[in-house]
């Protein structure tokens, strides 16, 4: 959704495909991009998400285990970068995927706050 617009603008030569679980969070996004002018972007419903992409970023979405299970499911051959939110300690997640091998990194105090685990994702 809408945090991949920065990366849309930061990277001109690179087609993003947003994705959003809601309607209206999908039509604010394409009105977004329209009004900024950002030819590479395309935003659809999260539901049509099965496709091929290098990677894959998401943020505070869901639990680790179902982000997780998600890319793992629905974006088998991308790299994926995961930001999720802190919840104590170490997310608890399934490392032995179909698809991905996973490797948990702690944010880092400092930067955000709370710091979130990244999730850095590769095809297995």
């Amino acid at each position: 959704g809408l945090p991949g617009i920065p990366l849309a603008i930061m990277l001109p030569n690179t087609q993003v495909t947003l994705l959003d679980r809601s309607g209206r969070r999908v039509r604010l996004a394409r009105r977004a991009t329209r009004v900024l002018g950002i030819g590479n972007v395309t935003v659809e419903r999260a539901e049509a998400a099965h496709r091929t992409c290098e990677v894959v970023t998401m943020r505070a979405v869901m639990d680790p285990g179902r982000a997780g299970a998600l890319v793992d499911d629905q974006f088998p051959t991308s790299r994926a970068i995961l930001a999720l939110r802190r919840g104590g300690d170490e997310p608890r997640i399934e490392l032995r995927m179909r698809s991905h091998t996973v490797k948990v990194i702690d944010g880092g105090a400092g930067i955000l706050d709370p710091a979130p685990w990244l999730l850095i994702m590769a095809p297995s």
